[in-house]
């Protein structure tokens, strides 16, 4: 797609319009909407990669936790912590012992980041010694 080139060329103008146009076409595609919303932060214009990662979660081939912890990230960035705590935790609550997924790693320690943003030390504390639990898988 002509889109991914101009992603990997850094013109994200033209990456939106290309997106934009395959939404008018495919309106529930979400990987359109996670696409567009990625080069809208590319480009700072961070409510609107908020509203298209909050169309693309339930559209069509996306991985709903990535997308709730992309924008979690993108609420952190704007010092929205609340709602970035909301996004971390949506993504951990698909988590489960035994399993092994960076994404859950990262959420945890992007949670207790927000949370010590925050000020609430206790729930901060708590899941930064879960991703030192957890650690990286053995190989």
């Amino acid at each position: 797609m002509r889109a991914e080139t101009y992603h990997a060329l850094g013109d994200y103008g033209h990456e939106i319009a290309d997106y934009t146009e395959a939404i008018r076409l495919y309106p529930n595609y979400g990987l359109f909407y996670k696409s567009r919303g990625l080069a809208y932060g590319a480009l700072r214009q961070y409510e609107k990669e908020i509203a298209d990662l909050t169309k693309a979660i339930g559209g069509l081939f996306v991985d709903p936790k990535e997308l709730y912890y992309n924008r979690g990230l993108t609420y952190a960035t704007l010092r929205r912590y609340e709602s970035a705590i909301r996004d971390y935790t949506q993504v951990i609550k698909e988590w489960s012992p035994g399993m092994y997924d960076q994404i859950y790693l990262k959420a945890y320690e992007s949670r207790g980041k927000a949370y010590e943003a925050i000020g609430n030390k206790k729930a901060a504390n708590a899941d930064l010694e879960k991703v030192r639990q957890l650690g990286a898988p053995k190989n």
